[in-house]
């Protein structure tokens, strides 16, 4: 009788729990705000990537280093921006957004997010210094 009753407390130990279903109207609406939250992320990585192009070709004269280092700032501020927008969008997703692949997507995203922040901390420090010596 023991043996029995161990095995079947063993069972319920072993069984995964069930988690409830997700309803459809909250996936859709978290789907829309996780490509929102995309859409935001490469707007600002292609104004900033546009802001320092603008100020190195735009801003002729003496004080042009100078613009293109200010550059730096905004592309460094734009980078954080989007980290925290991407940040948020991955609290948001479940199992079904997962598998229609956002979570790549997002991690795309901040990758290049990073790499735009080094970038901007970079050109923020010496972009006078880059600007005048080419």
């Amino acid at each position: 009788m023991t043996e029995a009753r161990r095995d079947s407390d063993m069972e319920q130990l072993v069984e995964p729990k069930q988690f409830p279903k997700i309803p459809e109207w909250q996936i859709v609406a978290s789907e829309r705000e996780i490509k929102r939250r995309l859409k935001t992320a490469l707007a600002s990585t292609i104004v900033s990537f546009g802001f320092a192009l603008l100020s190195w070709f735009y801003f002729l004269g003496s004080d042009a280093g100078s613009w293109f280092s200010r550059s730096g700032a905004v592309i460094t501020i734009l980078a954080l921006v989007n980290e925290a927008q991407l940040s948020e969008g991955i609290g948001r997703l479940n199992d079904e957004l997962r598998q229609l692949g956002y979570w790549k997507k997002l991690q795309i995203q901040r990758i290049v997010g990073l790499l735009l922040a080094m970038f901007g901390a970079l050109i923020w420090g010496y972009g006078d210094m880059i600007f005048n010596w080419s």
